[in-house]
């Protein structure tokens, strides 16, 4: 069930403290961009061999960005300008800290995508999860597009979940029933 009205915005002292209540609407929170970008070092000089990506438990993600981004601050310019098929590694300005029971989904302003601004993956995020999230951003238009730092890049929507346990636990139920036989579909 998604929180919405004076719920959310009493939620939102609790897991987005810094956001100010003009930035809370009925049933979303707005969000800023960080002054902080990644951007990629190489552009089209280097092929990425997906398939010899090691597994994610064997790889060191700090070494692995550091080899392919590099840091861009916004504030030492005038913004950021993303040019025809750039893509950008940038986070939200506001911190945010879901407890275990809810959930919450970041999605891109749509005004953004109608000029060529894309959400390169649908970013969910867990109860019990805390940190600036991160959102990839490419520019599928044929201009330039201009980021700067502190602008309403998205929202975030929170649902409550109908348990209120940790998602992992429920893998337990899940496994009972990997067993089931078609002929007799009870639970073991």
């Amino acid at each position: 069930m998604i929180i919405a009205g004076a719920d959310l915005q009493t939620l939102c002292r609790t897991i987005m403290p810094q956001v100010p209540s003009t930035r809370i609407g009925f049933d979303s929170v707005d969000v800023t961009l960080h002054q902080e970008l990644l951007v990629p070092k190489h552009s089209a000089s280097i092929t990425i061999e997906l398939d010899k990506i090691p597994a994610a438990r064997d790889i060191n993600f700090r070494a692995f960005e550091d080899s392919l981004f590099t840091s861009v601050d916004m504030l030492d310019f005038s913004g950021y300008q993303l040019c025809p098929g750039g893509f950008i590694k940038g986070k939200l300005a506001e911190a945010i800290c879901l407890p275990f029971g809810y959930t919450a989904i970041f999605s891109l302003r749509s005004k953004h995508a109608q000029v060529g601004l894309q959400q390169a993956v649908s970013v969910f995020i867990r109860g019990g999860w805390a940190g600036n999230l991160v959102v990839e951003l490419s520019n599928t238009s044929t201009f330039r597009l201009l980021l700067t730092a502190g602008m309403v890049i998205g929202q975030i929507h929170v649902f409550r979940n109908s348990f209120n346990r940790q998602a992992g636990l429920n893998y337990e139920l899940y496994e009972r029933t990997r067993n089931i036989n078609p002929n007799n579909p009870t639970i073991a």
